[in-house]
């Protein structure tokens, strides 16, 4: 038998919400007493023509509700990781000597091109690409809507809101090194609450690299028998972890 059909030809706008995609909009009329009614109508004929009409009519809609709801449609975002990314990328080596490198006997050292005015080193990344943003794909459609508009950001995480993660770094003056947030940065931080080093996002012309700087010495216990061994950052609780996240 007979059906209704509603078909949409273009997006209507919902501003309910904008924490959700699939939300329902009622069709309401805005007259008052205004209604939009569907009438089934019988005309019964006898046999020498006199006739009788009789109707019914089902309100379809009115300015309290109606049949017809129409959900909204949202936008689609996907981020990954570019091929062939990794944090190896990124790897950073500071050397806390001040001028020329220095070695013990029989140690060949790696040479010494990063210090500066009120800092003992500094190592920042170098990627092309778009720097940072290049370790990164994102795609996504705007949906039925149409265009509004995106943005990103590029920011640490893994170190708890006002908290803390514990490293395997002493500073040789101040003690154990943790890690904690400062603004959009991450600072190593002693015993005495001195910055010890700090890891931030800086832009350049190539788009975002990171950096590392180191204002205090760290304490190398491994041998005393060499003096430009390395040491590495590593994270002291179980399951924790700092990334670097980009977000859109």
């Amino acid at each position: 038998g007979p059906q209704l059909q509603t078909t949409l030809y273009e997006a209507i706008r919902h501003d309910g919400t904008t924490t959700t995609f699939d939300e329902a909009l009622n069709l309401l009329l805005g007259d008052d007493g205004a209604s939009l009614g569907l009438t089934y109508e019988v005309v019964r004929t006898d046999g020498d023509g006199d006739q009788v009409t009789a109707s019914e009519t089902l309100v379809l809609a009115d300015e309290q509700g109606s049949i017809l709801t129409f959900d909204d449609d949202g936008p689609t975002q996907n981020v990954g990781l570019a091929q062939g990314a990794s944090a190896d990328l990124l790897a950073m080596e500071v050397d806390e000597t001040v001028g020329v490198d220095r070695a013990a006997p029989g140690e060949t050292a790696d040479g010494n091109g990063d210090d500066g005015a009120g800092y003992l080193g500094r190592s920042t990344t170098a990627l092309g690409g778009g720097g940072l943003v290049g370790l990164f794909t994102a795609s996504g459609d705007y949906g039925q809507d149409g265009a509004g508009s995106v943005s990103t950001s590029l920011y640490f995480s893994g170190i708890p809101a006002g908290g803390e993660l514990s490293t395997n770094l002493e500073a040789t003056d101040g003690g154990a090194i943790v890690l904690q947030m400062d603004g959009d940065d991450v600072v190593g931080v002693d015993g005495d609450g001195h910055v010890v080093f700090r890891l931030e996002i800086i832009d350049t012309l190539d788009g975002p690299q990171l950096q590392t700087t180191l204002y205090e010495a760290i304490r190398h216990d491994g041998t005393t028998t060499t003096f430009d061994e390395a040491l590495n950052l590593l994270l002291g609780d179980d399951g924790a972890s700092l990334g670097l996240t980009y977000e859109v």
